[in-house]
């Protein structure tokens, strides 16, 4: 019996593509978890930062008149804007960040906080100074 030349290749061929077909929509499948993956850390990495500046503003609070902190945060890319915000009802301030999906992070404290040398917040890394004045937390931007 003869055998065609060509048939080996034919074959080879054939189960490249089968194993192809298998793996493409797998590989999709991964991608698309993955970016819900990233979307995850970055909702967890700006609760993060807002928990740990409410922290810092009511530690530095507690410490008194005259006590500072610097601290670092980072803001990943879906975060609109940072604001801390001082409500006339009550004698504490709250801080909130805004994500791009239309969710918010907001983390009650409880001194009042004097933003006006915070200027704007957007996403990267920023450094605050947190100092105790007269009842009250200013918040600067560092550079």
């Amino acid at each position: 019996m003869k055998e065609k030349k060509g048939q080996v290749s034919t074959e080879l061929l054939l189960v490249v593509g089968f194993v192809l077909l298998l793996f493409i929509p797998l590989l999709f499948i991964m991608y698309q978890q993955t970016d819900a993956l990233i979307e995850g850390f970055s909702y967890l990495h700006a609760h993060l930062a807002v928990h740990r500046l409410a922290y810092l503003i009511n530690s530095v609070g507690y410490m008194g008149d005259g006590s500072s902190i610097v601290l670092t945060i980072y803001l990943p890319h879906n975060v609109e804007s940072l604001e801390v915000r001082s409500s006339d009802l009550s004698a504490g301030s709250e801080v909130m960040v805004k994500l791009s999906k239309g969710d918010s992070i907001a983390v009650p404290v409880s001194f009042k906080v004097d933003t006006s040398k915070l200027g704007d917040i957007k996403e990267g890394k920023t450094t605050l100074l947190l100092t105790h004045e007269e009842e009250k937390i200013s918040i600067e931007k560092r550079q």
